[in-house]
């Protein structure tokens, strides 16, 4: 087809179009005049997208990640917490009342932080 491997979607585009016996060539031909028409020539604008999958123009690391920590870490806790759980009542331990002492666990991880 004539594209470099480390070629870029401008670069495969702008080239020339060619015909080819091959249908599987063909197909992507094609898919690259639809790719060409869809394009347009301005100046390319930077998104990044955040932990809520929502696309935004200025890139915020400190807001993402610590949100990202937190609901990470706070799931850790919970999976902690519950795995405890279990394996005191297995080893013969009275149960405790799980949502309770899930939450003060989780308060009290969590606030370490």
């Amino acid at each position: 087809m004539g594209i470099s491997l480390r070629a870029s979607v401008a670069t495969a585009v702008s080239r020339r179009p060619r015909r080819h016996r091959s249908d599987l060539y063909t197909m992507i031909e094609e898919a690259l005049h639809k790719q060409r028409n869809k394009m347009t020539m301005g100046k390319d604008v930077p998104v990044w997208k955040s932990n809520t999958a929502i696309f935004k123009p200025k890139f915020n690391k400190n807001l993402s990640t610590l949100n990202l920590y937190l609901v990470r870490y706070s799931f850790q806790v919970a999976l902690h917490s519950i795995w405890r759980e279990r394996n005191n009542r297995r080893h013969g331990s009275q149960p405790v009342l799980a949502g309770h002492r899930l939450q003060s666990s989780t308060d009290r991880f969590v606030i370490n932080v």
